[in-house]
């Protein structure tokens, strides 16, 4: 069983007073893909494979970038909730979890709003994201592209939320990065920070106390 979790934020204000990500081309391993949502990016990649999703936004997130390029079927339905007040998208709730459900072929889908103070405390982005974490069973492929806004926050994140985890189950954690060429934006893995810090950890008790038991874990591991 894989979770993929992911935030949905504002964007930035555009002309017409709504908010907006920036689309660009999120560079993975396999393909290019272009996208304003990096979830969807993500989904549209096809390169990662999960069970069920789990959405953390607020009342004020653009959820309609969700649904971004909609279909003829899914248009009028992305109008009614672009830039909509709290009492619209607590009634399409459903509605737009149903939507999603079948855009991203998962039928096991979840979207969780919190109070809008949410998007200006990073510190409770990542206990939402622990609390979340902790209470997932199996593998997890978590997105902070669109919760942390700036490079030591998000890898310093990434290190706190893998750390919370047990070892025995696998962690992915993505961020697409927006370069300033918008057509060639990396999709970075940060997971590979917290396994490269705990190799030292490892390294380190081997030669500093003699502590043969972690490094031969990960061998055996390996």
């Amino acid at each position: 069983m894989t979770t993929f979790i992911t935030f949905i934020g504002k964007g930035k204000l555009e002309k017409d007073n709504k908010f907006r990500y920036e689309r660009v081309e999120y560079i993975f391993q396999h393909n290019h893909v272009p996208a304003s949502c990096f979830a969807n990016a993500i989904i549209n990649s096809k390169e990662f494979h999960f069970d069920q999703v789990r959405v953390i936004g607020t009342y004020t997130s653009t959820w309609s970038q969700l649904l971004e390029d909609p279909t003829e079927e899914e248009e009028d339905f992305f109008l009614k909730i672009d830039g909509a007040p709290r009492e619209v998208l607590e009634q399409t709730r459903q509605e737009l979890t149903e939507a999603l459900q079948k855009r991203w072929a998962v039928k096991n889908m979840e979207l969780l709003f919190h109070d809008d103070t949410l998007t200006d405390n990073e510190n409770e982005i990542l206990e939402k994201y622990l609390q979340l974490m902790l209470n997932t069973t199996g593998d997890i492929i978590l997105d902070v592209t669109h919760s942390f806004r700036w490079m030591p926050q998000f890898l310093t994140s990434a290190i706190q939320l893998a750390d919370a985890l047990s070892e025995s189950r696998d962690v992915k954690i993505l961020y697409g990065e927006l370069s300033l060429n918008k057509k060639h934006c990396p999709v970075r893995t940060l997971d590979s920070l917290w396994h490269a810090r705990t190799l030292a950890n490892d390294i380190r008790l081997f030669f500093d106390k003699w502590e043969p038991e972690p490094s031969a874990k990960r061998l055996d591991a390996d």
